[in-house]
C-alpha cells in the first residue's frame, strides 16, 4: 500500500522498505504520544496551581522536567551498547506510566517528586531519539518525515486536550493523567519496530569528556548558543502563563482545553510546513522563524493582559503552536545535520545538559520576576531576549550547510578535522 504524507510526493516510489516501516512505527508513537500530551502536557502548571502551589511550585513545576534533561548526557555512555531505538522505547514506557500515580496525589509536592521521577526516565531517551531519525530516514526527507509523524501527535492533542479538560473538571486530574500515560506508554512500545542501518562502533568517553569535546566544536557551539537565548525567554514567562490564566483570567480546565484546542491546530499544521521548510532550507532556519514567534507570543500576552481581555490570548496560543513546532523541528534536524552518525549522540546530548540547566533556571527566575514585577516584567523580559535570540540565530541561519555535504566536509578537514564534525 502506498504511503501517503501530505507535501511528500515522492515517498510512493524508490523509497525502501525499512523507511516505510520506520515511519509507520513512528507514526504510532506520535499517535498515541498525541493522547498522553493532551491529556497531561497541557494541564501540569494548571494543576500545580489549583492544588495549592504558589509561584514558585509552578515554576518548579516547568523545572523539574529538565532535571533529565541534565542527566541526560549520561544516556550515551550508559546506554552505549543498546541499540537506540529500543532504548528510547524501553525508556519513554517506563517514564510515562509513571505518571499513572497521579491517581493518588492530592498534593503539590508528591506531584512534583513524581513529574521529577518521570523526567529523569523519559528525558534520557529524548537525545537518542535524535540519532533514531538520523539513521531511519534519508537526510533529504528527514525534516518532513518528523514533522509528518509529529504532526500527527499535535492534530491528537487537538483532539483530545479539550475532553480531557472537561473530564478534569468532572472527575479531577488524577483519572485523565493515569489513562493518558497508559496509552502514551503503549505508543512508545511501537520504536521497537524501527530497523535502521547500523552505526560505526564508537568508544564513548566519560559524559564530562564527551561534553568539553562536543564545546570544541565551533558550529556547535554557535548554534546552541544562539538558539538558546530566545529560547530562554520562552522558558521564564512558563510560570507567568499558568499564573496569568489562573489569577489575572480565572480560567476553568475547560477555557484552558480550549486554548489548547487553538495551539494544537497550528502545531499541527507547523509541523508539516517546518518540517517542509527544514528539507529546502535548514533547520537553523527554522529555529530562527521560532524565534520571531516568540516576538510575537510576548507581544500578544502583553496586550492581553492590559485590555484584560482573555480571547486575545487566541491568536498567542496559535502562535505558541507554530512556535512549538518550530522548535521541535527545527533542533532536532539541526543537530542531525550539524553532527556526523557517530557524533549525533553526543551533540544532543549536550545540547540537552545546556537546555536542561537553561530549562531549571529560567522557571525560577521568572518566577522572581513575576514575584518582583508582575506578569508584563516578566513578559517584556521574554520579549527582549527574543529579539536578541533572533538577530543571533539569522546570522547562524544564513549560509549553514550540513555537516555531510561533500564541499563542507573538505574545507573544514582541511583546517581542522574535528569542526567537520
Amino acid at each position: 500500500m502506498p504511503l501517503r504524507l501530505p507535501g511528500i510526493a515522492d515517498l510512493n516510489a524508490g523509497l525502501a522498505p525499512d523507511v516505510r516501516r520506520n515511519f509507520r512505527a513512528t507514526l504510532t508513537h506520535w499517535i498515541l504520544a498525541g493522547v498522553f500530551v493532551g491529556s497531561v502536557g497541557s494541564y501540569m502548571a494548571v494543576v500545580v496551581r489549583r492544588i495549592g502551589g504558589d509561584e514558585f511550585t509552578v515554576a518548579l513545576t516547568v523545572a523539574v522536567q529538565f532535571i533529565g534533561g541534565i542527566l541526560a548526557i549520561a544516556g550515551p555512555y550508559l546506554l552505549r551498547g543498546v541499540q537506540p531505538a529500543r532504548a528510547v522505547a524501553v525508556l519513554w514506557t517506563i517514564g510515562r506510566l509513571v505518571l499513572v500515580a497521579a491517581l493518588f496525589i492530592d498534593d503539590a509536592g508528591p506531584f512534583l517528586l513524581m513529574l521529577l521521577i518521570w523526567s529523569i526516565i523519559a528525558m534520557m531517551g529524548v537525545p537518542l531519539y535524535v540519532g533514531v531519525t538520523q539513521a531511519a530516514f534519508p537526510a533529504r526527507l528527514r525534516g518532513r518525515f518528523i514533522g509528518a509523524g509529529q504532526a500527527a501527535m499535535a492534530v491528537v492533542v487537538l483532539l483530545v486536550s479539550p475532553v480531557a479538560g472537561r473530564l478534569m473538571d468532572a472527575v479531577g486530574y488524577g483519572p485523565v493523567f493515569a489513562g493518558g500515560a497508559i496509552v502514551g506508554a503503549a505508543g512508545a512500545l511501537a520504536l521497537f519496530r524501527i530497523r535502521a542501518r547500523p552505526r560505526t562502533p564508537t568508544v564513548r568517553p566519560p559524559p564530562w569528556r564527551m561534553f568539553r569535546q562536543t564545546l570544541a566544536n565551533r558550529r556547535f557551539r554557535s548554534y546552541t548558543a544562539s538558539s538558546n537565548v530566545a529560547l530562554f525567554g520562552d522558558l521564564l514567562i512558563q510560570p507567568t502563563i499558568a499564573v496569568v490564566l489562573v489569577d489575572t483570567f480565572d480560567a476553568s480546565f475547560t477555557i484552558v482545553g480550549v486554548l489548547a484546542l487553538v495551539q494544537g491546530v497550528t502545531w499541527a499544521a507547523g509541523y508539516l510546513l517546518w518540517g517542509a521548510v527544514s528539507d529546502r532550507r535548514s533547520g537553523p532556519f527554522v529555529v530562527w522563524m521560532s524565534t520571531l514567534l516568540k516576538l510575537v507570543v510576548a507581544a500578544l500576552f502583553i496586550v492581553a493582559i492590559q485590555v484584560d481581555n482573555l480571547w486575545l490570548l487566541v491568536p498567542a496560543y496559535a502562535a505558541i503552536g507554530l512556535n512549538f513546532a518550530a522548535g521541535d523541528v527545527g533542533w532536532q534536524t539541526s543537530l542531525a545535520s550539524l553532527a556526523r552518525p557517530e557524533d549525533v549522540d553526543a551533540f544532543a546530548s549536550s545540547f540537552w545538559l545546556i537546555l536542561g540547566v537553561l530549562g531549571i533556571a529560567g522557571p525560577l527566575l521568572g518566577a522572581v520576576v513575576l514575584v518582583a514585577g508582575g506578569p508584563l516584567a516578566a513578559f517584556a523580559s521574554a520579549l527582549g531576549l527574543a529579539a536578541v535570540g533572533s538577530v543571533l540565530m539569522a546570522r547562524v541561519a544564513q549560509g549553514f550547510v550540513p555537516a555531510e555535504d561533500p564541499q563542507r566536509e573538505g574545507a573544514a578537514s582541511a583546517e581542522d578535522p574535528r569542526l567537520a564534525h
